[in-house]
């Protein structure tokens, strides 16, 4: 498995926090959806400004990538064919004494089933779903 490199707070312009406990773990599975016109799909979060590319936990016993597929239906309100795996990345949030492994994955829109099914904290987070052009969200 290919590691595709390490995000941390000072990507973001924070300081890294040192932390006397193990940081807590989760894994992930998140990726590039590719949609109508070649646009990337890009999760926003008007309240943070903040870009990610849609995903999220895995849940126990959960395939990587059905939980891929998962958190497309939620996040973005459609069903995705993979193309493949493109490896793993890893975040290191120190501020929140947090470290996530994500699987990361190609897809194409399979199905807009239209709707989407967020968490209360998302919707707090003024979550959107924004469809860019590659370059558009390279720079995000």
């Amino acid at each position: 498995m290919v590691n595709l490199g390490k995000v941390t707070d000072l990507d973001f312009g924070l300081e890294i926090k040192y932390n006397n406990c193990p940081a807590k773990r989760r894994y992930g599975a998140r990726g590039i959806v590719i949609g109508e016109n070649s646009k990337i799909a890009v999760f926003f979060k008007q309240n943070k400004n903040e870009y990610k590319l849609p995903g999220g936990g895995i849940e126990k016993d959960e395939d990587p990538s059905i939980a891929f597929k998962r958190e497309c239906e939620e996040e973005l309100g459609c069903r995705v064919e993979i193309e493949r795996l493109l490896g793993t990345i890893i975040e290191e949030k120190s501020q929140e004494n947090f470290e996530q492994l994500s699987y990361v994955f190609v897809a194409n829109v399979a199905q807009n089933l239209g709707n989407l099914s967020l968490t209360q904290k998302e919707k707090d987070e003024g979550a959107i779903v924004v469809w860019m052009s590659p370059t558009e969200a390279l720079e995000k």
